[in-house]
């Protein structure tokens, strides 16, 4: 059966489960998107577009979901958002959602984060993809832990009126290994959450 090319152009317009990272180009007028096994595809569109249509095609607004992770997180800037938590779509800024230049990274693709200067930081995905993006390892290893945090904490909500807020992780300076990375992490925090 032979796909209609303007549903499959709608479908590169949304966030999906192969979706490794949403990133503004050319003042945040258009936006690379980065998918899973895929050369980036340049769309004619601004990433919070993008985003803000994921979301509606998931049944809810992006406003919505800000909100929700705000009061889940109990945090209020550079807010990770769920798009779809059945299908485990996650991302998170590493900047204010409000600069043209924000870029989106997906929660489930990030296998490891190096640093290769003082504002830059490399993302490796788990299939083989690298990219830089401008801004420190500090602040993009703090914005995935918020991210894998959403994610435990969506899987375990319970609606008793307690939010705690969730702590910043920090980066350990002086570490000899400037590289993180997460294939183990969620196994060994999983590990932990068992323990409890």
């Amino acid at each position: 059966m032979t796909r209609n090319p303007l549903e499959q152009a709608e479908k590169l317009l949304l966030v999906r489960s192969e979706t490794l990272m949403v990133k503004p180009v050319q003042f945040g007028e258009s936006t690379w998107m980065y998918e899973s096994n895929r050369k980036p595809v340049l769309m004619n569109e601004k990433s919070l577009t993008i985003i803000r249509k994921s979301c509606l095609h998931h049944l809810s607004t992006y406003d919505g979901r800000r909100e929700a992770s705000k009061l889940v997180l109990g945090i209020r800037s550079k807010v990770p958002i769920v798009i779809d938590h059945i299908e485990g779509i996650y991302l998170f800024p590493i900047a204010s959602h409000l600069k043209p230049d924000c870029v989106w990274i997906s929660l489930f693709h990030v296998k490891e984060l190096k640093i290769i200067d003082k504002k830059r930081t490399e993302v490796l995905f788990k299939d083989g993809q690298k990219v830089i993006v401008n801004v420190s390892i500090h602040v993009a290893f703090s914005q995935l832990a918020l991210a894998n945090e959403l994610q435990k904490r969506t899987k375990t909500i319970t609606f008793n009126g307690a939010i705690e807020k969730v702590e910043r992780k920090k980066w350990v300076k002086g570490k000899k290994r400037m590289i993180i990375s997460f294939s183990d992490w969620t196994e060994s925090e999983q590990e932990k959450d068992l323990k409890r």
